[in-house]
């Protein structure tokens, strides 16, 4: 992220030219010696110009209005000055996610009302940022951000002047003598003069806002308050977390331990008149066979475990891990149901981040095994036993799967942090945030949390631990110092969603958008376009108007306040579908508030589940991607597979849905599964068939076939007499060459008898004797049609064609 930088009063813009980059007449003057490029900002195109001599980062208030962005207002203002005395007040800022080749950032940006030829200028501020390389002869701009080398060109296309504009312009004070060797030029000066600072509160936003990055001795934020330094090589704070690591090598050591003895300790308290539940081994594989041997020596070498003679026995299962290797787990939903639940409360998000006003550094410490290093009381660790081929054992520390696992931790690191948490530091189960307003702060109480870390021998894995951050993510938030925003990610199933290329794949799009469009502002006249292509007999042309209402919509939709933060204080629900190809979810609230989308193409192995599997696999993966906030909470889900609702309740299951289950007993009582039929279901269903995630590969028509199609016409007498003028049959139309037939109230394009056509269109799709076939005409029509061997005759007369459309056959 990078913000608005304001390091000094006055600040130098540059120049304001009506020539900057074209003359009257359009002709390029100096475009090819300034560094302008092509950019995008949520796949609408930008002009983005590198300008050393401006003091600061805009985009004009013309640009920011067609890319639907919403600026903030400041609480202070910026003075623009002209020569003539004449005065300017810039009262707006705007978080913007710009895109320049392989260069992704957000960028905060001051909002400026002029006419220009440039869309955005990166000033002085976004050059200290990056320091980026820049060769003048080849116009290229080179720097490394975040691990990976950046090259900007204006070479080529990318360097092409903006069309002519009236005007005046931004143009830096460097280009000035360039400019004044043509006398005729008007120029004005301008400064900007920042008036009336006032610090505001920080605020839950949509986008996230950015932190800077000079190498100045003061720097002040966008609205005047002295900011802390970010960490660069001459930081002392620079290498922090290797003197960390070094100070505290007990707290970041990898071994694993048996934990000492503390004041808290899991308890399994049971229900009264109930049996020991004693189940048998699951059958497990000859890796995952070979797998438990090495782990159940290593958890016995560690003391985590020993042999038990206890009458509980639950079953053993495998889940694989991201990086490949297998996690044992042990399925306890048995155990778990006569289990009296422990009501200690999991800490509610809004309250722990209402704490963090003020904080420009962050810390995370994430602790190693979490669970494991808490100790389960003497008399309940029979309780834990679990059955394998190769003997009966049982866990003398909290094991994963129990059901008041979260509310023990939760009450451990209460215990151990109550007299700091929510001054600088908040935790959520092993989550560890400290946030402090100066860098010398920071390092104090990260040391604090260490020392207490020491103390009750709790260990934490370094490889997790974020050290002196100006933003970072926790439990599901952004957090920076101005305040707490969305994750981007949380949206990226809508902002990803392809250009549509038939009508139905417009009303899929619109018909997410139509279900919140209650917090859509002026839905219905960004939508007009989108309806309007999608009517009964309307030709599919994708013309840029569509695709400016479809980028407006996505964008609404991702931003406030369309996406909600979560109110723990009410229920969640999560609405979940599967395509063939792909499952959608929803995550919202009261009133069907959107918190988070999440699509998720299904992988190659997942491709064979059976539709059963499919639809259970979205709903774990929703309750994965959202258990940050619903875990402890009431949640129900809703599905339109009927046969899912009973499955928390079912006992013989194969080892995919051990994995399931094992996975949702940590949700307990709290979690529902209802059924939704699809119909009621838009949102999520919406989401599982994007088009790019379900659709057949599309065929583009040779020219020899769009060739055949028009000697075709020629040569068929029908055709023949109607391009002559004469008389064809009633209701044909001609569009770009092709006929139309209306019948029955659809329109029929009329494909005229002749074989060296069919065997083109067979050719064309490998003549498969019961095939379909999706070939693109030259209007831009996506035709859909199959054929089907019949006794007798060559093919079927009949083909279907998408959004109400047909192609007629003649007889061939």
């Amino acid at each position: 992220m990078m913000d608005v930088d304001v390091k000094a009063q006055i600040i130098d813009l540059g120049v304001v030219s009506t020539d900057m980059i074209t003359s009257a007449d359009g002709v390029p003057t100096c475009a090819n010696q300034l560094l302008i490029m092509e950019g995008s900002v949520s796949t609408l195109p930008v002009k983005v110009m590198i300008d050393g001599g401006a003091g600061a980062t805009f985009i004009t208030g013309k640009c920011a209005k067609r890319l639907n962005l919403h600026p903030r207002t400041r609480a202070g203002s910026i003075t623009v000055r002209l020569a003539n005395g004449s005065t300017y007040q810039c009262r707006e800022t705007v978080t913007v996610p710009l895109r320049i080749s392989t260069y992704r950032q957000s960028v905060r940006m001051f909002v400026l009302d002029v006419d220009s030829a440039v869309d955005i200028i990166l000033g002085k501020n976004w050059l200290e940022f990056h320091n980026p390389h820049i060769d003048w002869r080849l116009n290229t701009v080179e720097f490394v951000y975040q691990d990976q080398q950046i090259l900007l060109s204006t070479s080529g296309a990318d360097a092409a002047p903006a069309a002519p504009t009236s005007g005046s312009s931004l143009i830096s004070a460097t280009q000035l003598a360039r400019i004044l060797r043509n006398k005729n030029t008007p120029v004005f000066l301008v400064n900007l003069n920042l008036v009336e600072p006032s610090p505001p509160p920080p605020a839950v936003n949509s986008r996230p806002a950015a932190a800077t990055n000079d190498d100045d001795e003061e720097e002040f934020d966008e609205d005047g308050d002295l900011i802390p330094r970010l960490t660069t090589d001459e930081d002392p704070w620079a290498n922090i977390h290797e003197t960390y690591e070094k100070e505290y090598f007990d707290v970041f050591d990898l071994r694993t331990f048996f934990p000492p003895e503390r004041n808290v300790q899991h308890e399994i308290p049971l229900e009264p008149g109930h049996v020991p539940p004693c189940q048998r081994p699951y059958r497990i594989s000859p890796r995952e066979m070979e797998e438990l041997q090495k782990q159940i020596r290593e958890m016995i070498d560690a003391g985590i475990i020993q042999p038990s003679s206890s009458p509980y026995a639950a079953p053993v299962i495998f889940v694989p891990k991201q990086d490949g290797t297998l996690r044992m787990c042990v399925d306890y939903r048995a155990l778990n149901k006569i289990t009296i639940k422990d009501k200690f409360p999991l800490p509610k998000m809004d309250e722990l981040l209402n704490c963090l006003e003020g904080a420009r550094y962050f810390s995370k410490i994430d602790l190693k095994s979490a669970y494991y290093q808490v100790r389960v009381k003497e008399e309940d660790i029979p309780k834990t036993a679990f059955n394998t081929r190769y003997g009966h054992y049982e866990f003398r520390v909290m094991p994963f799967g129990l059901t008041n696992a979260p509310a023990t931790f939760q009450k451990l690191m209460n215990s151990i942090f109550a007299d700091s948490m929510e001054k600088f530091l908040v935790v959520y189960l092993d989550d560890i945030l400290i946030f402090s307003k100066t860098a010398e702060e920071h390092d104090k109480h990260i040391r604090y949390v260490l020392d207490r870390l020491r103390e009750h021998q709790l260990h934490a894995g370094l490889q997790k631990c974020r050290f002196f951050q100006t933003e970072i993510e926790f439990v599901g938030y952004l957090l920076t110092a101005e305040g707490i925003h969305m994750l981007p990610k949380k949206v990226d199933a809508i902002l990803n969603w392809p250009v549509p290329t038939t009508a139905s794949q417009v009303k899929s799009f619109l018909g997410l958008a139509t279900f919140y469009r209650h917090f859509v502002e002026h839905f219905a006249h960004k939508a007009i376009p989108l309806y309007q292509i999608t009517r009964k007999n309307q030709i599919f042309t994708w013309l840029p108007r569509h695709q400016e209402a479809f980028e407006q919509l996505k964008l609404a939709l991702t931003t406030a306040p369309v996406l909600a933060p979560p109110d723990f204080n009410l229920p969640f629900e999560i609405h979940t579908d599967a395509s063939d190809f792909a499952a959608g979810a929803v995550l919202s609230q009261e009133g069907n508030h959107p918190i988070a989308f999440l699509s998720h193409v299904f992988k190659p192995a997942e491709l064979n589940y059976s539709t059963y599997d499919k639809e259970f696999l979205a709903i774990i993966l929703a309750l994965r991607a959202w258990r940050h906030y619903i875990h402890g909470h009431p949640t129900t889900v809703y599905t339109d597979h009927q046969a899912l609702i009973s499955i928390q309740t079912q006992t013989f299951v194969n080892r995919r849905h051990n994995r399931y289950l094992q996975f949702l007993a940590e949700f307990g009582n709290d979690l529902i599964i209802k059924y939704k039929p699809g119909r009621s279901n838009v949102v999520a269903d919406a989401l599982s068939r994007i088009p790019n995630l379900n659709s057949i590969s599309t065929l583009g028509p040779s020219p020899e076939l769009l060739h055949e199609f028009a000697v075709a016409y020629v040569s068929d007498p029908l055709t023949e007499t109607f391009f002559t003028g004469g008389a064809g049959p009633t209701k044909w139309s001609l569009h770009d060459g092709f006929i139309y037939e209306e019948k029955n109230g659809e329109k029929l394009i009329y494909v005229p008898a002749s074989k060296s056509l069919k065997d083109l269109i067979i050719h064309d799709h490998h003549d498969a004797a019961c095939s379909t076939l999706r070939l693109i005409l030259p209007f831009s029509i996506l035709v859909s049609f199959s054929f089907f061997r019949r006794s007798g005759q060559l093919f079927s007369a009949r083909l279907s064609l998408t959004q109400s459309l047909s192609l007629w056959l003649r007889a061939l």
